[in-house]
C-alpha cells in the first residue's frame, strides 16, 4: 500500500491507537510515519498504555509542512493539554515496555476465556485468534 501511495503521492492516515497489544508472539508493522514520508501515525495515551484519563494524543509524521498545518488547527481548537496528563505521559512513555507487557499479559489471560468460550460454542460462531493484535470479529 505504501509504494501505490508513494507513487502517486497520497498521504496514510494510520490510527494506530492499539500498536503494541496482541497476544504473545504477535507481530506489529512499523508506524507508518516511521517507513514513509507522507505517512501520518495516530495514536493516544488511552489504549494500548491502557491510560485513559491522560487525555493526550498525537500525530507523528515526517512531513514538516503538513504537520504544520496541523498544529495551526490545533492552536485554533483548542489552547493546550493539561499539565498533569502531559507529566503523566512523559512517565508512561518512560516506561513504554512495561506498561505494553503488563497489558498484553491481561489480554493473552483474556484471549484463553475467549477460545473456552467459542470452543463451547462452534454451531453459534466462527472466529479467528488473533495474531497480530487483539481485534477478533466473530462470525
Amino acid at each position: 500500500m505504501i509504494e501505490l501511495c508513494r507513487t502517486h503521492g497520497i498521504y496514510i492516515l494510520q490510527d494506530e491507537i492499539f500498536k503494541g497489544l496482541g497476544p504473545t508472539g504477535a507481530r506489529h508493522l512499523p508506524f507508518v510515519a516511521d517507513v514513509y514520508q507522507r505517512g501520518l501515525s495516530l495514536n493516544v495515551m488511552s489504549k494500548s498504555y491502557g491510560l485513559p484519563g491522560v487525555r493526550v494524543g498525537w500525530i507523528a509524521c515526517q512531513d514538516a509542512y503538513i504537520l504544520s498545518k496541523m498544529e495551526r488547527m490545533k492552536h485554533y481548537l483548542s489552547i493546550c493539554n493539561s499539565d498533569p496528563s502531559e507529566q503523566l505521559t512523559m512517565i508512561a512513555l518512560q516506561n513504554r515496555d512495561r506498561l505494553l507487557q503488563r497489558n498484553c499479559a491481561i489480554l493473552d489471560e483474556t484471549l484463553h476465556k475467549w477460545e473456552a468460550f467459542f470452543a463451547q460454542h462452534t454451531d453459534l460462531f466462527d472466529w479467528r485468534r488473533p495474531d497480530g493484535s487483539f481485534v477478533v470479529f466473530p462470525r
